[in-house]
């Protein structure tokens, strides 16, 4: 057999027939009985069929003759006396001579230490689904109907099923965690940057040698075979069972930790010092952000995994609907609510919105919260009024188009005053930022600016000097990052240096346009869209490259930005920096020595500049080392993290407010 092994699970119709697919297609060789499609699995069960037959054995000889019937076992498995040579002859005679092998099904679960001392080499991947959605699968295949004619006990049962053997998982992580992988399906598959992060995990420090994986796997999923509408009545059994609740949220949990451990030095997540810090406080710190999607924010995505604290994290604007392991806090219209809804409403007058409020009150009470850091500013002014009348310390972390644009500032800007006198720190991102945070009211002496910091493992390595007439961008396409006028700029460079070449990064609203434009103005040969992309892929990019370009502005309606991260993360990789004087640009670049500014919409002098970085690579050498060790100095993830951390302890020994502590600002 070769070295390579991996082994896939977890709990029936959790999707690990869809991953197994991905990881045969990509090379892994699962078996030579693999079971044949069928209604269930159209595409494939990937199992073999002697594996199963193995399981079956094992089960039997426990009294038990189907996998439904495992429940009764608990955790009192017993391995028979011939398991061990059975089960080597097994393996030697399927695989002997594959060079990565291993298999699927989910019967492994309850097998997992047997398998990890036979094969002491082999890896693990363990798929988990929301439960409501594990349990309606099960039932709409008919697994229990020989239970019970009720299908709320065929719910139950198939509830128990689930809490069990996750438990068994999760028994296995804590042991076996430098084996073990955790993904949830379809969330994983559909977050491009955890996605990158599996496959490295796999292919580069498990050093599998699996060919085209991501792509692999984006091909394999189909929502239509995992997006269905879950009946209420199972929605409600699983939202109100404190079992799977509190098994969700260990799950959350554990898939952050494991991938913030094979972050360490790999090319992903924080310095290795950053996570050796992390719970080392008591302290439960509640992070409010406007929605799920706001999560691939690297800044925020920062907060979550590093703060040095028990973290929970509920999503949704304006009041939180769920937390990070999917419970609901409330839902207005649906069976689960209903007597709760009619009582509060007849009995005490209450509105959705009060019950919706009465919800997260509840849950920021039994959470212990001693903190809640707000992300964004119309986010906090949601939560203001439950964190004052629960009596704990609100921070509100400000990121851009909260603190300048119009429509926000017309909206939830006319409750800032409120919030700034409540707030117990008011966290800006820039100096200018500050400065415009003061102008709408806030107290300068709660006002404190802590910049956001970047991977300095990841993102270094660049050699601008000796690199090819190669200009990056990266950002969303928005209007306040004007990727368009990022286009007219270099259209410039290209009729002087035909060799020029520009890469986009990104994707949103504007993406089109520019591909259009692109078009109109002929330069169709020297630009290349690339969509979103990973931070490993970024980061890749980057180090080919030899400048960076960003042309934000402040648009008609206000609206701004904070910091773009992106640019931390070229001059961390040793890029110089061609951009706008926008904003918390002008804190990072400076003029001259880390890079080169131009006044907002200038672009013959955004192209002027961009022209001399072509003909004296030399200068973009010098303007990109001196911006790797500016970076290093002020912007390290590190650093950032402990600026923030600084100001949550502060705020939790003195709610009502930081004193002296306005004038930190970025050098």
């Amino acid at each position: 057999m070769g070295p390579h092994c991996l082994i896939i699970t977890g709990m029936h119709r959790s999707g690990t027939s869809l991953l197994a697919q991905a990881f045969y297609r990509a090379g892994l060789f699962m078996g030579d009985n693999l079971m044949e499609p069928g209604p269930n699995n159209p595409e494939g069960y990937f199992e073999d069929k002697d594996i199963i037959d193995f399981h079956n054995q094992v089960l039997r000889y426990n009294g038990v003759d189907t996998w439904q019937s495992a429940v009764n076992l608990a955790h009192s498995m017993r391995i028979p006396p011939d398991a061990n040579p059975n089960g080597l002859a097994l393996i030697e005679g399927k695989f002997k001579g594959k060079p990565v092998w291993g298999w699927k099904d989910p019967r492994t679960s309850w097998f997992l230490h047997f398998w990890r001392k036979l094969i002491p080499n082999a890896k693990f991947v363990f798929v988990y689904r929301r439960p409501e959605e594990v349990v309606w699968s099960l039932l709409r295949r008919e697994d229990f109907k020989g239970y019970s004619s009720s299908r709320v006990k065929r719910s139950l049962l198939a509830l128990r099923h689930w809490t069990l053997t996750n438990q068994r998982i999760l028994d296995f992580i804590n042991s076996e965690g430098d084996a073990s992988l955790l993904i949830q399906v379809p969330d994983d598959l559909e977050n491009q940057e955890i996605r990158a992060k599996i496959v490295h995990v796999i292919t580069k420090i498990w050093d599998l040698p699996l060919i085209n994986l991501e792509t692999l796997m984006v091909e394999a999923y189909k929502p239509r075979l995992l997006r269905n509408n879950v009946p209420a009545s199972i929605n409600v059994i699983s939202k109100t069972s404190f079992p799977v609740r509190r098994m969700n949220s260990k799950f959350s949990q554990t898939k952050r930790r494991l991938l913030s451990r094979y972050s360490l030095g790999d090319g992903f997540g924080v310095d290795q010092n950053v996570n050796n810090r992390r719970i080392k406080s008591d302290k439960v710190v509640i992070v409010v952000t406007p929605s799920k999607d706001i999560y691939s924010e690297t800044f925020i995505r920062a907060h979550l995994d590093c703060l040095p604290a028990k973290v929970i994290t509920l999503y949704g604007y304006p009041l939180p609907n769920y937390t990070d392991n999917g419970e609901v806090l409330y839902v207005s219209s649906r069976f689960e609510n209903r007597v709760q809804r009619i009582l509060g409403r007849r009995l005490f007058n209450l509105t959705d919105f009060s019950l919706h409020t009465n919800a997260v009150k509840k849950f920021l009470g039994t959470s212990h919260a001693d903190v809640v850091l707000a992300e964004y500013g119309h986010t906090a002014v949601a939560m203001m009024n439950i964190c004052k009348e629960e009596k704990i310390p609100l921070i509100v972390h400000f990121h851009g188009q909260d603190a300048y644009h119009k429509v926000v500032l017309d909206d939830s800007g006319q409750r800032y005053p409120d919030l700034f006198k409540y707030a117990a720190a008011i966290v800006a991102v820039s100096r200018d930022m500050r400065n415009q945070l003061i102008r709408l009211g806030a107290p300068e002496n709660k006002v404190v600016i802590n910049p956001y910091g970047v991977d300095l493992e990841l993102f270094k390595g660049g050699d601008p000097a000796n690199a090819p007439k190669t200009f990056i961008a990266v950002g969303r396409f928005i209007d306040k990052k004007a990727p368009h006028l990022t286009l007219l700029a270099f259209k410039e460079v290209v009729n002087n240096h035909p060799d020029a070449k520009l890469v986009m990064i990104g994707d949103g609203p504007l993406l089109e346009a520019c591909i259009q434009l692109v078009h109109a103005i002929s330069i169709d040969h020297a630009v290349t869209f690339t969509g979103s992309r990973s931070h490993a892929e970024v980061a890749e990019l980057m180090r080919n490259a030899r400048v960076f370009i960003q042309h934000s502005i402040q648009t008609s309606d206000g609206d701004s930005e904070g910091t773009p991260v992106a640019v931390i993360e070229a001059s961390a990789t040793g890029l110089p920096v061609v951009a706008t004087k926008h904003a918390g640009i002008q804190d990072v670049v400076i003029d001259g020595q880390t890079g080169l500014l131009i006044p907002e919409g200038d672009l013959l002098g955004m192209a002027k500049q961009m022209e001399l970085l072509c003909r004296e690579p030399s200068i973009a050498g010098k303007l990109g080392k001196a911006g790797r060790e500016r970076v290093e100095q002020e912007y390290a993830i590190e650093s950032s993290i402990s600026g923030l951390w600084n100001i949550i302890s502060k705020s939790i020994e003195s709610p009502s407010g930081i004193q002296d502590s306005g004038n930190q600002q970025a050098n």
